[in-house]
Formats: structure tokens, C-alpha cells, sequence
């Protein structure tokens, strides 16, 4: 019951909530102004009192009632499945984000989403990048459920770096900067995320998380939280490397080598 309460007071501070507020305070001033000038509009010998209550109560009604639409279909948006995780929607996402957040044992289309992390990190965004570091025991055991060979899965890894390394070396002068980590410890689930919506999709056998159902949480909705927590732990983690030098070529392949 608590959740709920709290969901519904987060979607009550959202700025689109404000907007409607705006709006009822407009619609309510408005009928204001038709009780002002009801002996215009309404008839003469109605009684005058019995019209501006019964004005005020639909007024009331009105408002109560859209803003309460209103809740339910923010609450029924806060968490819902999706099929496959959707790159563009991923990068309309991390326009004006503050933090982009990316986690996985490797990227799939590493060109496209090296491109978003850049592009987000040009605009000042924080952006971390953290994968599973390509010849641990967990690297290993996401090969063997995906029934694929270990060096595939280490080829993909570094794929995946040399990507974001690509991307930075294209821009033209001040580099933007991309965090990027590799850990050690298994985690069931993908995550890609800002600080206002994340798609969680999760390990399958023999199916890439990002391929799969993909849960798309946003940040009214307890669970957004703990997907947040998850990260950070993961990310300052005593077996989680340092920030990889990434516009070093031979720095970063070193440290991997180290950390692995």
C-alpha cells in the first residue's frame, strides 16, 4: 500500500502532472466566469444559488475525475513488457539525460550503441559502461549458456570496446567521457537505462537478453530503484576494474589483459 502511495505522490511532482493542475485552475476560473455571467446564458427565473452549486459540483467532478484517469494511466505505464529491446527508443531516452547507465556481458550492435553512449556523453551526460570482462569464469559460463565458444564471446567483448573507442576517436576535438568497466561477477540480467526509464531484459539460455522479453521500468516504480542499486553495486564492486583509458588503444587492451 505504501509503494502505491508513493507512486502516486512521485506521479503528482512529474511535470506533466503540473501541466493538468495548470489546467483544472484554468477550467476552474473559467466556470467562474460562467457563473458571472449565468443570467446571460442560463434562464432568468432559475434560482441562482441552485445554479452556481450545481456549476461548481460538475466543474469538480470533471477534474477529480480526469486527474484520476490521469494517475491510472501513469501507474499502468510505470512497468510493462516488451519483446526485443528497442535501440531508438534507447536513444530518444538519453536525449537530455543526466545518466545513461549500459550492462551487459557485451553489446550486440556495439557500432549503434557505442554511437548513443558518445552522443549522450557529448551532452554532458554521465555515461557507464560496464561488461563482464572477457576471459573470466563468468564470461565462460555466459558462453556456455548462449552455446557459444568462449572466444566468441571474448571477440564480442572486445568488439564492443573497440567500438566505443571508434566513436570517440570520430569526434573533432574535446573528447567526451565514457566510463567503461569490466566486472566479474555474474549478473542475471541486462540493463540499459537513464535516470528516468530502464529496459532490464534477462539472461536465457540460448538467447541474447536483449533479444528476449525486455521489462521497461520507469522511475515512479519501486523496482527502478533497485535496478539503480544493482548497478552501482556491480560498478563499485572490489572486482570491478577502473575506469578502461579508452582513447589509449594498447592502454585499455592492457588493462583488460590485467583484470582478466
Amino acid at each position: 500500500m505504501s509503494s502505491i502511495f508513493l507512486r502516486v505522490w512521485q506521479i503528482l511532482q512529474s511535470k506533466e502532472m503540473q501541466a493538468h493542475v495548470a489546467f483544472s485552475l484554468l477550467a476552474s476560473l473559467a466556470g467562474f466566469l460562467l457563473g458571472k455571467f449565468e443570467n446571460l446564458i442560463l434562464q432568468p427565473d432559475a434560482d441562482r444559488v441552485t445554479l452556481r452549486v450545481g456549476l461548481l459540483v460538475t466543474i469538480t467532478a470533471v477534474i477529480v475525475l480526469g486527474h484520476a484517469v490521469y494517475i491510472w494511466h501513469q501507474m499502468n505505464k510505470v512497468f510493462r513488457l516488451e519483446y526485443g529491446l528497442d535501440l531508438g527508443q534507447f536513444e530518444l531516452n538519453t536525449e537530455g539525460a543526466q545518466t545513461v547507465r549500459v550492462l551487459n556481458t557485451f553489446v550486440p550492435d556495439p557500432e549503434s550503441v557505442a554511437e548513443i553512449l558518445v552522443k549522450a556523453a557529448s551532452n554532458n551526460a554521465k555515461v557507464c559502461l560496464l561488461l563482464l570482462g572477457p576471459k573470466t569464469r563468468e564470461a565462460r559460463l555466459r558462453a556456455n549458456s548462449l552455446r557459444e565458444a568462449d572466444d566468441d564471446i571474448s571477440t564480442k567483448i572486445f568488439a564492443t570496446l573497440e567500438a566505443v573507442e571508434k566513436s570517440l576517436n570520430r569526434i573533432q576535438g574535446n573528447k567526451p567521457y565514457v566510463q567503461v568497466r569490466l566486472c566479474k561477477v555474474w549478473v542475471p540480467f541486462s540493463l540499459y537505462a537513464t535516470e528516468n526509464v530502464a529496459h532490464v531484459g534477462y539472461f536465457l539460455v540460448g538467447e541474447l537478453a536483449v533479444r528476449g522479453p525486455q521489462l521497461v521500468v520507469k522511475k515512479y516504480h519501486p523496482q527502478f530503484s533497485t535496478f539503480e542499486r544493482q548497478f552501482q553495486a556491480l560498478w563499485d564492486h572490489r572486482d570491478t576494474s577502473a575506469d578502461l583509458p579508452m582513447l589509449d588503444r594498447e592502454g585499455w587492451r592492457r588493462k583488460v589483459r590485467d583484470h582478466c
